[in-house]
């Protein structure tokens, strides 16, 4: 049965992702079944943080390749944590301030 966990515990103050807490790997290597690293770029945006109100913005949500836990133990919980973190990081798509920079230092995609 698939299970969906945020690992960063909730949304941020400022759309940057935080640090990952290790319940995702805790329970993906007791159970020794794969992790799929996702990214939903775009919910910042679209309901900051303190608000209730949702703004048009574009959601992506990228799709990693898993991540095998079989044979790891609970004593490689941060290792695989922190593995997670860098896959999610690189799934992650650019944000881009007004103007056309890119917020968090990767490229912004071309306009069509």
């Amino acid at each position: 049965m698939p299970l969906f966990v945020f690992p960063e515990g909730g949304r941020t103050s400022d759309g940057e992702m935080r640090p990952f807490l290790s319940g995702a790997a805790y329970l993906a290597i007791r159970a020794q079944v794969p992790l799929v690293p996702m990214a939903l770029s775009g919910v910042y945006d679209l309901l900051p943080i303190h608000t209730h109100h949702f703004y048009p913005a574009d959601l992506t949500l990228s799709v990693g390749e898993p991540i095998e836990t079989t044979g790891m133990t609970v004593r490689q919980t941060d290792e695989l944590t922190a593995r997670l973190r860098a896959a999610v990081d690189g799934l992650r798509q650019p944000r881009v301030a007004e103007g056309g920079e890119s917020v968090n230092g990767a490229e912004a995609p071309a306009e069509l």
